[in-house]
């Protein structure tokens, strides 16, 4: 999960700022948008731009709020391009803009409601789409749409995942009931997509390394590649990850009968038993090499490669790395039925006396071209496993293993999801602060450090937290069960006042 330090904010407008003009701008920054709410840029005005100093190399605004369906002409700045949706969160029809435009037509005029700022070295923000109707179809109504944007940095190579939810219960979002049937690729970007919310249950990647869909369910409009899910072995999206496209090595059975299928799934099924994604069904030191296995239900051997990605505690592990590095091997030659892999180092197999992997957390693997396993947690201190692992995992009386609960988030408002730290020392409620709660207000942005998880559900253990923290000048404390059904509650502490919005599982002050 990408790290909250160096996430993308998600920009909400809640106090309009407003000055008004009555004739042309004097001019635009080369990374900057300017709203006008009469054509001819006129009257009213507001300005986004490109927070490049924070190395962002994209501004994404999923709800302009007072902005909302008032906008009549844009001035863009050299640099960039912006495109416009029709309602909150990217959805619905979109248009891409210029230099400067007077006036935005008589379909987008006073119609704008989300917006994206992006390179100008793009034909459209990179990204993944999805549709109840497949993008070259001509309706006669407005189809229910959907854009989830890749997080884009300066001078990086983009290592960033989005994490998305689908869900129709944020406020201000415009559909009730959601049949997306087709994914559109936008841009250099693939999409892991999942049967269930929280990232869980089975998936698959779009484009695909293997036949995860038939020939005849994709295709190719603008130059974008799209699926339709129902000649797909996924038949739903529930939640899903945008990532940059990255080379994949491809199987010789790949594209074949033997490591796909070439005519139309008639059901829900795998493509092959090798091809399904595995599950981890345990988590053991071995003390004779001083390793941990991981062990799964079953091990696809025509996949097995180093572009694997092994995620402990919710970040991404090469599984082939320097000596010194946590390394990941099959736990016996291919031809030799492996049932999993182990964790050591090199050269292989050497122990992780000296090498920093936690002997507790959790863990899960992301296999191209048929998706993620399940996410175990494991404590392996009482069964000897120590290594140069600054994490404490406890005195180890009591070894442990079992499937763990999602509890990937956010900011309330984003539906990104990123990993939650451990609870820190100071926990102890405090209502004597003098801190203010506001009760129902959410302030996302400006995070001090990635969320955590409170010892219990009480938001002064969050005002107390920020009050002892001396970079802490607000908080936002989320109630149990908004993520996902008995989801924990959490505490995002602030480096700044961000502008408060209307949640009401939220809670929050400022110091």
């Amino acid at each position: 999960m990408h790290d909250l330090s160096r996430e993308k904010h998600w920009i909400v407008l809640y106090l309009l700022i407003t000055f008004g003009l009555d004739s042309v701008a004097s001019g635009v920054g080369p990374t900057e948008v300017v709203l006008w709410e009469d054509p001819g840029y006129s009257g009213p005005s507001f300005n986004y731009s490109i927070n490049t100093n924070r190395g962002d190399a994209t501004q994404d605004i999923y709800a302009v709020f007072a902005l909302n369906d008032k906008i009549s002409s844009v001035e863009v700045g050299s640099d960039v391009k912006v495109a416009f949706y029709r309602h909150n969160f990217f959805c619905g029809p979109s248009k891409v803009f210029e230099g400067s435009v007077p006036y935005l037509g008589n379909y987008w005029n006073d119609q704008m409601s989300s917006l994206i700022i992006f390179s100008k070295d793009y034909d459209f923000p990179p990204g993944v789409i999805l549709s109840e109707t497949a993008p070259n179809t001509v309706t006669g109504f407005e189809p229910e749409t959907q854009f989830f944007p890749l997080i884009e940095y300066i001078g990086e190579t983009n290592e960033e995942t989005a994490y998305y939810d689908i869900r129709t219960d944020y406020t201000g979002y415009p559909y009730n009931n959601l049949d997306f049937e087709y994914v559109i690729i936008q841009g250099d970007v693939e999409a892991e997509i999942f049967g269930e919310r929280n990232l869980q249950g089975p998936s698959i990647v779009l484009p695909a390394i293997a036949n995860v869909c038939s020939k005849e369910a994709e295709s190719e409009y603008n130059g974008n590649k799209f699926y339709r899910l129902s000649g797909c072995v996924l038949k739903n999206v529930a939640s899903l990850k945008v990532r940059q496209m990255e080379p994949k090595d491809r199987s010789s059975s790949m594209g074949t009968s033997a490591g796909g299928f070439i005519s139309e799934p008639g059901s829900y099924q795998t493509t092959t038993s090798k091809g399904s994604a595995p599950r981890i069904v345990d988590v053991s030191w071995k003390p004779n090499i001083r390793a941990i296995e991981v062990t799964f239900d079953q091990f696809p051997v025509d996949l097995w490669s180093e572009q694997w990605e092994m995620y402990i505690d919710n970040q991404k592990k090469l599984v082939a790395a320097p000596q010194g590095s946590p390394n990941v091997r099959p736990n016996a030659a291919l031809d030799q039925h492996p049932t999993g892999v182990l964790v050591g180092t090199l050269p292989w197999l050497s122990s992780l006396d000296a090498t920093d992997f936690p002997c507790c957390g959790t863990i899960r693997f992301c296999i191209p071209g048929i998706g993620c396993t399940n996410e175990m947690e494991f404590n392996l201190a009482g069964e000897g496993c120590r290594t140069a692992s600054p994490k404490n995992c406890g005195s180890g009386q009591q070894s442990q293993t079992q499937e763990a609960q999602p509890v990937g988030s956010s900011d309330v408002i984003t539906g990104l999801v990123v990993g939650i730290s451990e609870i820190p020392v100071d926990s102890s409620p405090s209502p004597s602060t003098g801190i203010e709660l506001e009760y129902d207000v959410d302030r996302p942005g400006m995070n001090l450090m990635q969320g955590y998880v409170l010892s219990s559900p009480d938001p002064w253990i969050c005002a107390n937290d920020c009050f002892h923290n001396p970079e802490c000048k607000a908080f936002t404390y989320v109630k149990p069960g908004f993520r996902y059904a008995d989801s924990p509650c959490e505490c995002w502490l602030k480096n700044g006042v961000p502008d408060p919005v209307t949640q009401e599982y939220c809670v929050s002050g400022v110091k």
